[in-house]
């Protein structure tokens, strides 16, 4: 079997470390590659960046070595937004393209319009914003020890997806595999609308949960994440 990677993206506030129980349940399928955004996780110290732009480039600058073996992305939240930005930015660099993308917990970019300024909010207020979410646990919310450190990430990673305009551009012709979680804030509406960013049928698969379902089904996500992989190496390589 072809080895293949998978370049892992990481949500607002998370890191390569958000990744090991996925990594662990992918096993020896696939070559699992996280990437860190500056700021945190094994880069922590590095200035944050505040724009989506930036944020893809610097993804652009840890993969583009790697781009000649076969591949796919998957990003979760504002990592399925970069996973997108990033796909376009190594298609106009006219390097090989991933065999698949992996997209959750985020709408499509064309539906991003008018989306709240939540990295202005008040501490307290945007504190029950993290809180509603999930996926950010009650010792964290709840220490100012560990919000000194850790709000000035999120609202910079917020600040780069509240900020994002979208412009449209000629779909991609890469197989797309969207996870949606069925008490997320993005409705089915919000995921379904990915198609547009691919001319091949998107695969949307809905699981119980709310915006940090991914935690909970972990093995069935892996699960289709190396089937689909493989699925579309086959397909690549027959266009």
């Amino acid at each position: 079997m072809v080895n293949v990677n998978l370049f892992c993206i990481p949500f607002a506030g998370g890191n390569r470390y958000s990744f090991l129980p996925l990594e662990k349940a992918i096993g020896s399928s696939l070559t699992t590659i996280p990437l860190d955004y500056p700021g945190r996780g094994t880069r922590y110290g590095e200035p944050l960046l505040k724009r989506l732009d930036l944020l893809c480039e610097d993804l652009f600058r840890q993969v583009r070595a790697k781009l000649q073996e076969p591949y796919a992305i998957y990003g979760h939240s504002m990592g399925g937004l970069l996973t997108y930005l990033l796909t376009k930015k190594i298609r106009d660099a006219q390097l090989p393209l991933p065999v698949h993308l992996f997209i959750s917990g985020s709408r499509a970019p064309s539906m991003r319009r008018d989306m709240p300024d939540y990295h202005k909010l008040p501490r307290p207020q945007f504190i029950e914003q993290l809180r509603s979410l999930g996926g950010t646990t009650d010792e964290i919310l709840n220490s100012s020890e560990i919000l000194e450190l850790y709000e000035p990430i999120l609202r910079a990673d917020f600040e780069a997806v509240e900020t994002y305009e979208y412009t449209p551009c000629e779909p991609f012709h890469i197989p797309l595999t969207v996870f949606n979680g069925l008490s997320d804030r993005i409705s089915r509406e919000q995921a379904e609308a990915w198609q547009r960013e691919t001319m091949l049928p998107i695969v949307l698969r809905e699981y119980p949960g709310d915006h940090f379902f991914i935690l909970e089904h972990t093995t069935a996500i892996a699960s289709l994440i190396v089937r689909n992989v493989y699925a579309g190496f086959s397909l690549k390589n027959t266009i």
